[in-house]
């Protein structure tokens, strides 16, 4: 080759197949119809190397003149040559739709320069209308598996094929929808951050607080005990009746003839929300800075303990709050696969309406993932039967894998739990034997999550939005 761009006219005898190239490709590309052979050679050799490598296309050798360079811009239209690097399998599936594309942009003979002209130019349309539309699905594919997995699809080790086979399946659309929440969500690694009993010890993610600060503690929330900070410092939030520390967005109240009134009854109750402070408390270092997501520092396999997600798919989660919920447990199994830990979902609804299994993050689990994803949400809410069978796990009924695990409860809260189930949870957690988190999926304003969450719950994070996801005590 000439340069890093250009492909110098062959000379001597044909190039070599590249060592990665198919041979069934390299055939097609010496079976051609149209052109030298050495020349589509060297072509064929120079755009699989650019796929692989993640380098520029090179200016076209083969097809020569407005054929080639249309080929050229119609493949770096696709959007799949970014996914290509490094990806022998993709590379060569590119190639094959080049190679495609050049004889389909052959154009017919006819009378006349003009007619001659317009029907080279339609060929070189439908030629790059068919690239086009033979790569969308797969890059859409592709990209709504990195955007809900992020790093973890690369584990997966699927082909195109495989992943346009996958968006068959019927919780392809549930996982777009919960990967645009995941979207919006992004604070959600916080909470699943907070998950693992054996992290305290670690002590992982002690600047949660400080590097998310769209999470804010009420009263005394996970980021407030998680965090060290100096004397006077924010502590998240908590109430009071100090007009002087109150949030802005308590003060706007005021300025309405009806709200003011309000206003003043949660100042009498003691229900102003403000930024809460240390008091008295001596300077201490401030926290080490949180690892990025994929650094180095990693915990030792298992070290957290392993993650039972009970998820709510009764009726009232149906539409937007099914989504958030989809996206939480993404979260959590992505973050289970980081730390090597196991993680299973208990999916339940009515009264004997459940549904287990263990996730993972391979080409098997990946579709039993997607069948979660597919459950519907319907029916009523018993939750009891769910958390009888993970606080069981956790005192080993069977298997003490699940000994050291947390629980995480994903539910909007409407449920009344039994006076055993509430008895039981609160046994295990207050002798340290079991965790349970609640992720309360359910719009702002309401200011306190329901009692019936709080009685079987260690801690309350509510879910919604990135500009409306706080976290709370019991």
């Amino acid at each position: 080759m000439g340069s890093a761009a250009t492909m110098a006219p062959p000379e001597g005898p044909a190039p070599e197949r590249p060592d990665a190239l198919e041979p069934e490709i390299w055939a097609q590309a010496i079976t051609h119809p149209h052109g030298a052979l050495r020349r589509r050679l060297t072509a064929t050799a120079a755009i699989f190397d650019a796929c692989q490598r993640g380098r520029p296309l090179p200016r076209p050798l083969w097809p020569g003149g407005a054929t080639g360079r249309a080929l050229r811009r119609g493949l770096r239209a696709t959007g799949a040559l970014p996914l290509a690097e490094g990806d022998a399998a993709l590379a060569n599936a590119l190639t094959e739709s080049w190679l495609a594309a050049a004889q389909r942009a052959r154009h017919g003979g006819a009378a006349g320069p003009l007619r001659r002209r317009w029907r080279r130019h339609a060929a070189r349309q439908r030629a790059i209308a068919a690239l086009l539309d033979r790569w969308r699905p797969t890059v859409s594919a592709w990209r709504t598996l990195h955007q809900a997995l992020g790093a973890a699809a690369e584990a997966l080790g699927l082909t195109p094929a495989a992943a346009v086979q996958l968006t068959r399946d019927r919780g392809w659309r549930q996982l777009e929808a919960a990967s645009e929440a995941l979207r919006d969500l992004g604070e959600i690694r916080a909470l699943v951050a907070s998950l693992g009993r054996g992290q305290r010890g670690l002590g992982l993610r002690a600047a949660e607080g400080a590097r998310l600060p769209a999470i804010e503690a009420l009263g005394r929330g996970p980021v407030e005990a998680a965090t060290r900070t100096t004397l006077g410092a924010p502590l998240g939030l908590q109430r009071t009746d100090d007009p002087g520390r109150m949030l802005p967005t308590e003060a706007i109240t005021l300025l309405h003839p009806r709200l003011r009134l309000l206003w003043h009854a949660r100042r009498a109750q003691r229900g102003l929300m403000a930024h809460a402070r240390s008091e008295g408390a001596p300077d201490q270092p401030e926290a080490a800075a949180v690892e990025p997501e994929g650094g180095d520092a990693q915990p030792s396999p298992g070290a957290q303990g392993p993650i039972i997600i009970c998820l709510d798919r009764s009726g009232s989660m149906h539409g937007a709050p099914a989504d958030r919920a989809r996206a939480l447990v993404i979260e959590a199994l992505k973050a289970a696969r980081r730390a090597r830990r196991a993680c299973r979902l208990i999916a339940f609804a009515g009264p004997g309406d459940i549904r287990q299994h263990t996730l993972t993050l391979s080409a098997e689990g990946f579709r039993d993932l997607l069948a979660c994803l597919s459950l519907p949400f319907t029916g009523a809410t018993d939750v009891d039967g769910p958390l009888a069978l993970a606080l069981g796990q956790i005192e080993g009924d069977g298997d003490r894998l699940w000994s050291d695990a947390d629980v995480l409860l994903i539910t909007d809260g409407r449920f009344t739990p039994s006076p055993a189930t509430r008895q039981r949870a609160a046994r295990l957690r207050a002798s340290g034997a079991a965790r349970v988190v609640g992720a309360w999926i359910y719009p702002p304003p309401i200011p306190a999550p329901p009692n019936s969450l709080v009685t079987v719950c260690d801690e309350v994070w509510q879910v919604w939005s990135s500009t409306d996801f706080t976290a709370s005590h019991p």
